[in-house]
């Protein structure tokens, strides 16, 4: 539910490798697991020229498309304090449990959300015209399971909490409810090392979860303001409680934990998400077949500027390579920090993703080893 490399500012990968830059960039992102690159890219904008950009993104599975909506629609919304977003996308982003303030806020903005794929919304920035009838519905069916759901726990060191519905896989509906997988796969990385990989600075005081809370809070800062966050305005946000290392304040009244994290009141049915405006910016989702369908359809051969593809997408290469126009960069993401490989493992992935990139017409930029590069860069010959 989460990527294995940092986020990359997508315009500078591009005009790194052309020398005339079209005004309107075309990127195609396939299997990314969440919404950091185009993230990183809406922040760093304000250092770029004005042109326009289209995120064209591809993922496995509904539910990180669905999640992907969800963190970008927090970064957006114009009423969110700075400290309350970021700490907000960071809760729903990898912790299994929310705090009720934010299983609130899941419950208060899923249920505005369940209404973009049936176009009752508006929503500028995103488009979801490329799914069927049904993936929609099935979209509107996971908000819906993230509104109603969740089960309560009560930490005695602590306040209560909700499970994190959102990392919940294969969700469908089912009569007047829902079934599903629960959580699919094995968690071998955290989910923040991705903000904070690229940390340069030996400070021994941080974590790397205080490193993404500050990357996050720039890359919010960033999109709202179009100008540089000030290290002391992040200093000015941080949690007191965290800084001084407090953990327990008082101990819980044991009746909050009967609190309704859905029943939020008729003022909020009729407030509706307020987006900060991104005009040059637009985010398209495509389902999953169109894998295997899009090199056979001419609108979108030679069509794209960046091609970036996550670790176990490879093997799609040859159906993404056409989509990629000429001398346009190729980016495959590495295995190096998937904690449960050994460097044989590593070294085998290496020398196949060279295989593969050799056989589909692409020309290696740099030596690349995935014991020690985060990516493959590769040129369309």
């Amino acid at each position: 539910m989460w990527g294995y490399s940092h986020p990359l500012d997508l315009q500078t990968e591009v005009t790194q490798r052309e020398d005339r830059i079209s005004d309107n960039l075309e990127v195609l992102i396939v299997g990314a697991g969440d919404a950091r690159h185009i993230m990183k890219t809406l922040a760093s904008s304000y250092t770029h020229p004005d042109r326009s950009i289209t995120y064209h993104v591809i993922e496995p599975t509904l539910e990180q498309v669905a999640r992907s909506i969800l963190l970008l629609s927090i970064c957006l919304e114009r009423n969110l304090g700075l400290q309350e977003a970021t700490r907000y996308y960071l809760e729903i982003l990898g912790n299994t449990l929310l705090r009720p303030a934010t299983a609130k806020y899941l419950a208060k903005c899923t249920k505005q959300l369940i209404d973009i794929p049936t176009r009752t919304v508006n929503c500028p920035w995103l488009s979801l015209e490329k799914f069927k009838h049904k993936d929609r519905d099935n979209l509107e069916c996971i908000f819906k399971f993230w509104r109603n759901n969740g089960v309560a726990f009560t930490w005695l060191e602590g306040e209560p909490a909700r499970s994190n519905s959102t990392l919940i896989n294969n969700i469908i509906q089912h009569g007047s409810g829902f079934v599903h997988y629960a959580y699919l796969g094995d968690i071998v990385n955290g989910p923040y090392f991705t903000w904070a990989v690229t940390e340069k600075k030996e400070d021994k005081k941080l974590r790397a979860t205080d490193i993404a809370e500050r990357e996050i809070m720039r890359a919010i800062y960033e999109i709202r303001t179009r100008e540089p966050l000030c290290e002391d305005y992040v200093g000015a946000h941080r949690d007191t409680s965290i800084l001084n290392g407090v953990i327990v304040n008082e101990m819980p009244d044991i009746e909050i934990e009967n609190e309704s994290w859905t029943s939020i009141g008729d003022k909020s049915d009729k407030e509706k998400i307020s987006w900060v405006e991104v005009p040059n910016h637009k985010i398209i989702f495509h389902p999953a077949t169109s894998l295997e369908s899009y090199k056979s359809k001419c609108e979108y051969v030679n069509r794209f500027n960046l091609v970036w593809i996550a670790h176990n997408m490879t093997k799609q290469l040859e159906n993404l390579v056409p989509l990629a126009s000429t001398g346009a960069p190729v980016i495959v993401e590495s295995r190096k920090y998937i904690a449960d490989l050994r460097k044989e493992d590593l070294k085998n992935f290496t020398e196949e993703l060279k295989e593969l990139a050799q056989k589909n017409g692409l020309r290696s930029l740099h030596d690349f080893d995935s014991n020690e590069h985060v990516l493959a860069r590769f040129c369309k010959n």
